[in-house]
């Protein structure tokens, strides 16, 4: 799958359903932000009014906030997970994240989109963080680039929602167009069975500072709203009388390697 990613901004909507043991689901507006990690290891990238690296503004990315989280090489951190497992060398990173608003931000999913040199995807590194401050990572690692990303899998190792056990399976789907861009992540209980589904979709808009200022009005202060809407449906679930998991401990080793039609771990 060859996809022409660049800097640029994505919007669209987040939607969630979930179907056992009682269904609730919910839509909401959001967007992200697709950008080359290379951007961070130039130090002085060309970008928008509003919009920082590694420093404050009213959007800023830090690259602290992901991989080790102690601000060293994103780039060097995401090529550490792949390497000797992709098809061809990485060329380019590339990162969906939703950036921090006013200094605040809180991701539940970041995805890394490593290329090969003409644009190839190679491999896939989602990171997943829960309210609790931890994150993981799945892998997916792409044998036949030029291809479509088939359906790809991983056991579920980490605890993101106190609705559900740290059990089953992911089920990834990945779909780009030049117009478009969707991300599902179907959720199989450990007998299998659907019990939940996310989909990301996403249409790419020229990273502007009137695009940033547009979204800032239209969808304002959206990752505090991220954070509000987990509680706030965290709370209908409650009220639906849902059974509450306890948080485990996080497992060590965090990351488990995603592949296509099955699922197989790397520790944790």
């Amino acid at each position: 799958m060859s996809a022409d990613f660049q800097t640029s901004l994505y919007v669209g909507d987040v939607w969630h359903k979930r179907l056992r043991p009682k269904r609730h689901a919910f839509r909401y507006p959001i967007y992200y932000l697709m950008l080359d990690l290379d951007a961070f290891e130039r130090g002085t990238p060309v970008l928008p009014g509003g919009l920082s690296l590694n420093r404050p503004n009213l959007f800023s990315v830090y690259e602290k906030d992901y991989g080790k989280r102690d601000g060293s090489s994103l780039k060097a951190h995401v090529l550490s997970l792949v390497a000797g497992s992709t098809a061809a060398p990485v060329s380019r990173v590339m990162m969906l994240t939703m950036p921090r608003l006013l200094g605040y931000g809180f991701n539940p999913l970041t995805v890394f989109f490593c290329l090969s040199e003409t644009g190839e995807t190679l491999a896939i590194v989602y990171e997943v963080h829960n309210t609790f401050g931890e994150s993981h990572s799945y892998i997916y690692c792409h044998s036949t680039p030029g291809s479509a990303v088939p359906l790809h899998d991983a056991d579920k190792c980490f605890h993101v929602s106190p609705f559900y056990g740290v059990e089953g399976t992911y089920r990834f789907r990945v779909r780009t167009q030049a117009d478009k861009l969707g991300l599902a992540i179907n959720y199989l209980g450990r007998d299998g069975v659907l019990d939940m589904t996310a989909s990301l979709t996403l249409a790419p808009l020229p990273l502007t500072g009137a695009n940033l200022a547009k979204l800032f009005l239209k969808i304002p202060l959206v990752t505090f709203k991220v954070t509000a809407a987990i509680h706030y449906e965290a709370l209908r679930l409650w009220l639906k009388r849902l059974k509450v998991f306890s948080k485990p401990e996080q497992a060590k080793i965090r990351t488990k390697i995603a592949h296509a039609g099955q699922s197989k771990n790397n520790g944790g």
